[in-house]
């Protein structure tokens, strides 16, 4: 009986560790708007907090009067429409911002790049495009939406993980990003959200690459599974194999708190099921003290 109940815990684990996702939202496009309806859009989702008759442009970080004709300012894919394959992410508004057409042009398809202690947009020789302190963290939000939402590779436009955090520590979400986001997602326009800006802190969830709790929890799970099945195989003379089952119930415990915080409700399961251990093994080393007999 004691073999099978062991099988039995081995086995939830594992399935709980396949079971355990990172994912916590669901990154899918909205809907497919025409090429008019992309250029029309902007008069209501680029408005400047402050006034709602101008439109701020990315980049330069100045406005403009909203009112769309084609010539007072330009529509800027931040993700480079010529590196983009399907017509969904070529329209998609979350990657479309007003710019100026002359520092649209400075842009064009180059590659974005880091560069500390530049404050103001500048191209970076003839491959690089810096995009300035005030609108480096919408550009990275903006490429983690897109690398989400469609399965592409920041790589692509220049830019790797420690960057795109780095951004988006540097330049938070605004009123403007909020905005912005709000209008998108209506029904009357695209109708989906960029989640990186309504929920800042999922960027370190998919982003965020300094320490992988995954990685820690698994390490800790497999030693867990490994030291109970040796104390189950073999007797130690000088340590209670239920003493022993009590510490890696308890080290099971403490990991599954770390991962709580990353995997939301399968993290607490975890925690119960940690709990459940100790607790069983807790009672049953109590009950052989109160009867040393049974020993």
């Amino acid at each position: 009986m004691k073999k099978i109940y062991m099988a039995f815990i081995c086995i939830i684990f594992v399935f709980l560790l396949s079971s355990c996702q990172r994912d916590v939202v669901v990154f899918e496009p909205g809907n497919l708007l025409s090429e008019e309806q992309t250029k029309f859009a902007l008069q209501a989702t680029d408005l400047n907090p402050s006034n709602p008759n101008q439109v701020r442009l990315i980049y330069s970080h100045t406005y403009e009067s909203k009112v769309w004709d084609g010539q007072r300012y330009d529509r800027e894919h931040v993700w480079p429409d010529s590196k983009l394959s399907t017509t969904a992410q070529k329209r998609d508004l979350h990657n479309i911002r007003a710019c100026d057409k002359t520092v649209n042009q400075l842009k064009a398809d180059r590659l974005f790049i880091d560069a500390p202690g530049i404050i103001f947009y500048q191209r970076v020789d003839t491959l690089f495009f810096y995009p300035g302190l005030w609108d480096q963290g919408d550009v990275a939000r903006i490429i983690m939406y897109m690398v989400k939402t469609y399965d592409l590779d920041p790589k692509e436009v220049g830019l790797n993980y420690k960057t795109l955090i780095k951004w988006h520590e540097a330049d938070p979400v605004d009123q403007f990003e909020l905005n912005r986001n709000i209008a998108i997602s209506s029904d009357t326009l695209q109708g989906n959200e960029n989640y990186f800006i309504s929920y800042p802190d999922l960027a370190y969830q998919y982003f965020d690459q300094s320490s992988n709790i995954g990685l820690i929890w698994f390490i800790g799970l497999v030693m867990y599974i490994v030291l109970m099945l040796v104390a189950y195989k073999y007797q130690f003379e000088f340590v209670k194999r239920d003493d022993l089952y009590m510490g890696f119930s308890a080290i099971f415990v403490l990991f599954s708190l770390i991962c709580g915080f990353i995997w939301s409700w399968w993290g607490m399961l975890l925690i119960l099921c940690g709990l459940g251990l100790l607790v069983f093994y807790g009672i049953k080393r109590l009950g052989l003290h109160q009867n040393p007999k049974s020993m």
